[in-house]
């Protein structure tokens, strides 16, 4: 009789998206710069198989205060290969149209628009001290860095993430020759 007045309240108990990558025991975080975080699955994942939906797409995600800023691949696998059930790697689960290149032997550069300091952050999938200046330095060494100045002047683009696979044979240690 006294009427009722609706509330909408969001659920509490629900980890926010930066909890539930904190939580993840397989994702390592690192903090870069001005609060933005690397987010990468471990090693310990390839030797357990033990993949699910947050350390896949962990790859070189970068994320500040519950926003992702920066965002690389999925970890992708081959077609058809037995990873476990929380992985789907056949053909139906792929997204459509599918390029298939031949993949050189260098390191993801993830490069994105921090639009808090209005700036261009070049970052390696993990946000490496070693592997992101080196993308940067290959990126300006290459003309690419101008080229990448030009197209995050447009404001319309700063929303994106650009992907780099970076080759320098001779100061990537991790090549396998």
């Amino acid at each position: 009789k006294e009427g009722i007045t609706p509330h909408e309240i969001d659920r509490i108990d629900v980890p926010t998206f930066d909890e539930q990558l904190e939580m993840e025991p397989h994702i390592k975080r690192r903090e870069v710069d001005d609060n933005i975080v690397a987010n990468n699955f471990d090693k310990h994942v390839f030797f357990t198989n033990e993949w699910n939906r947050l350390n896949t797409k962990a790859r070189g995600l970068f994320t500040r205060d519950n926003e992702i800023v920066g965002r690389g691949f999925n970890k992708f696998f081959v077609v058809d290969q037995d990873v476990n059930d929380n992985v789907d790697t056949s053909l139906d689960s792929l997204d459509y149209p599918v390029w298939i290149m031949k993949k050189h032997d260098g390191f993801l550069g993830v490069v994105f628009y921090d639009n808090d300091k209005n700036k261009i952050r070049v970052y390696s999938k993990g946000g490496s001290d070693t592997y992101s200046p080196l993308a940067e330095q290959v990126l300006k060494d290459t003309g690419y860095y101008k080229k990448i100045q030009n197209y995050y002047s447009d404001k319309m683009n700063r929303d994106s993430t650009l992907l780099f696979e970076i080759i320098d044979p001779e100061k990537d240690v991790h090549i396998v020759k």
